[in-house]
């Protein structure tokens, strides 16, 4: 992942950051609406923990200005 950060231009960089970040953010609201709508929790945890590990990714990805 570090690898990434180096050979990409930074616009797509910051754009593919933007884009995990948002589909992090999707992924952990729609497990926090899961948890009332649906009876499948072990399904709903996955949503959570893998919109939190691409959630972080964007964020690790995102450069400072």
């Amino acid at each position: 992942m570090i690898h990434a950060r180096k050979t990409m231009p930074p616009k797509k960089l910051s754009a593919t950051a933007d884009d995990l970040r948002k589909i992090g953010t999707t992924a952990v609201a729609a497990s926090l609406i899961g948890v009332f709508l649906s009876e499948h929790r072990l399904l709903t945890a996955y949503a959570f923990l893998v919109g939190v590990i691409i959630w972080s990714i964007g964020i690790f990805l995102t450069q400072e200005e």
